[in-house]
């Protein structure tokens, strides 16, 4: 791997589109929580 800043530039890349899946994994864990309190919600009112 001669170029240590063509590593460095990959490296970013990777990084990059890692923070974009993680962004995207994290704001649908997000919406999984937010339906998942929704449909507890009546169970607790009753209890």
């Amino acid at each position: 791997m001669g170029d240590p800043a063509a590593s460095e530039y990959f490296a970013d890349r990777l990084l990059h589109v890692g923070q974009k899946r993680t962004r995207v994994w994290d704001s649908d864990m997000h919406q999984d929580k937010r339906l998942k309190a929704r449909c507890m919600d009546p169970f607790k009112r009753d209890a």
